[in-house]
């Protein structure tokens, strides 16, 4: 029986294609959510991440398929341009995606993953300066240490 499916949104492109690519390097299923729903990585499914309804049911077809192991929370956005032409618009879509999306996401997964006990495990943020992801057992929030 499989571990269970890894979520990595935003595993189109980018740095959670290559998460998805080493996920499924190491043997694991991967699960890459995005707007478009395509990639060369794992199974791939379309879905806003800013449309909190469509997080929970994405999550709900994915489990319907299997366990949920683990998550990466990867979609984001950022928009250049300097701090004083920001508008309240483009700083609320960005909101949206990299924090409120995050933590909807999370919320929605985390009950399927701790079904699986001893299997589950999360992948900790991370800076994309960082060479290593952290990937760690579900567990109660631990303080870390600044790098």
């Amino acid at each position: 029986m499989s571990e269970g499916f890894f979520i990595v949104t935003g595993g189109s492109k980018g740095i959670g294609q290559a998460i998805a690519r080493e996920l499924v390097n190491r043997g694991r299923d991967v699960v890459c959510l995005s707007r478009s729903g395509v990639g060369p990585v794992g199974q791939h499914m379309a879905c806003d991440m800013t449309d909190e309804a469509a997080v929970r049911a994405t999550i709900a077809r994915i489990a319907e398929q299997g366990p949920i192991a683990g998550l990466v929370n990867n979609a984001g956005v950022h928009i250049n341009g300097a701090a004083e032409s920001l508008s309240v618009e483009d700083f609320n879509r960005t909101m949206a995606l990299n924090a409120t999306a995050v933590m909807v996401t999370a919320r929605e997964t985390f009950p399927f993953c701790a079904r699986m006990a001893g299997l589950s495990s999360t992948l900790d943020h991370f800076s994309t300066e960082s060479a290593h992801p952290i990937i760690s057992p579900i567990a109660p929030p631990r303080r870390r240490s600044p790098l």
